[in-house]
């Protein structure tokens, strides 16, 4: 009996060291070289142990951020942000943080290209003078930002109420009002596309007009914290 303890122990002992390596069968016929004693016993208490293959996991796709959405509609064909791309690479860092944070829960109206035409033709500035002013374009993409997550039906609901339970405050720290009617939907003046693309840390419309900000802050003034959040500031 003692020997057959030892003998078992030892199969246990071999069967961890080698088990990653040999089958079970073989770690056995290693540990019993005799017989005569209960080999073919304990070989068949050995084979009991055995591998089970854990079953492979495979994470699940991150939702696309702010920042990530801008940038694959811009690379998509047709292409539809391509200057608002420029322009949050070219504005202020936090911008793009507020944009690119995950835990972050805003709602974008998100000029297209055709909407920045529209504002280059009213005000007679090109893109390249927009990038080169750091004041106009920090205000303007902080306006077209609104602090929280709002879908189409909270939207249409703010819009059929009168003042002031129709306005959102952006990050810019002013608000942007909202009208329309069962068809549309429209902030300040410009017409909001309500099919919506989700991303992790809010939702972004697409709108044909580049949403004015009341007045300007200085770069040293913007009502945004170290990490891109809103102050209470404005």
């Amino acid at each position: 009996m003692h020997h057959l303890l030892i003998a078992r122990r030892l199969c246990l002992l071999l069967c961890a060291i080698t088990l990653l390596s040999a089958p079970a069968s073989d770690i056995c016929a290693a540990a019993y070289p005799v017989t005569g004693w209960g080999s073919d016993d304990n070989a068949s208490s050995c084979g009991r142990i055995t591998l089970t293959a854990l079953p492979v996991v495979t994470p699940e796709p991150a939702e696309p951020t702010l920042a990530d959405l801008i940038t694959q509609t811009a690379a998509s064909d047709p292409a539809e942000f391509e200057i608002l791309l420029r322009a949050v690479q070219a504005a202020d860092p936090r911008i793009l943080a507020a944009l690119s944070d995950p835990s972050a829960s805003l709602t974008v109206f998100a000029p297209t290209d055709t909407a920045f035409q529209r504002f280059f033709d009213r005000t007679g500035l090109t893109t390249e003078q927009l990038l080169a002013d750091q004041i106009l374009l920090n205000n303007l993409l902080i306006y077209q930002v609104v602090v929280g997550e709002y879908d189409a039906t909270t939207l249409f609901d703010l819009a059929s109420q009168r003042w002031p339970h129709n306005y959102l405050r952006t990050l810019h720290g002013t608000y942007i009002e909202f009208t329309g009617d069962d068809d549309s939907l429209t902030a300040n003046d410009a017409r909001v596309q309500t099919d919506a693309l989700q991303a992790e840390n809010g939702i972004l419309y697409a709108i044909d007009t580049v949403l004015d900000p009341p007045y300007a802050w200085r770069v040293d003034e913007l009502p945004l914290g170290g990490d891109g959040e809103a102050n209470d500031e404005g």
